[in-house]
């Protein structure tokens, strides 16, 4: 059996079940996948799972075991500095705390993924994280750093417009 490959499928599938509104569903097959990542010791896929439970929480409202479930992935990621898909995880992070109210902690974080997603050209998540910078300055009534990473976003998205789907 390819265990790696049933990880990246059981990842797919919670993808699915996310997409569709069953976050129960898909928290329960990512716990599978994390098994099995620790099992075949992949951290990298364990950190990936970690971080799309965390997702599944947050939509859930269970912000506290996304938060336990973010702080251990970051355990793990942190080990691997220059994974630039580690940025998924922080941004994740940083939403949960705008979401929890904690502005300036979201802002820290969602300058953090901007500063890994931008050279690796992740443009989604770049333009993300200046948005998410964008919400926190705009919370915090700095009009003018708002429209500064509003302009940020949209100077990053320039000439990007085929690489970046619009949902």
């Amino acid at each position: 059996q390819n265990w790696s490959l049933e990880i990246v499928c059981r990842d797919g599938l919670c993808a699915v079940l996310k997409q569709i509104g069953r976050y129960a569903d898909s928290i329960q097959q990512q716990e599978y996948g994390i098994a099995l990542a620790r099992r075949i010791l992949d951290p990298q896929a364990e950190a990936l799972g970690l971080n799309n439970a965390a997702v599944s929480l947050m939509a859930l409202g269970r912000f506290p075991e996304a938060e336990r479930k973010l702080i251990e992935s970051a355990e793990i990621d942190r080990r691997y500095p220059n994974w630039p898909i580690r940025a998924y995880r922080i941004v994740n992070s940083a939403e949960l705390h705008f979401l929890m109210g904690s502005f300036d902690q979201a802002a820290v974080e969602f300058a953090e993924a901007a500063d890994i997603a931008v050279p690796a050209d992740l443009c989604a998540l770049a333009i993300s994280c200046y948005s998410g910078l964008a919400m926190c300055a705009q919370r915090r009534h700095d009009a003018e750093a708002m429209r500064g990473f509003c302009r940020m976003a949209r100077d990053f998205a320039d000439g990007r417009e085929r690489l970046s789907h619009d949902r």
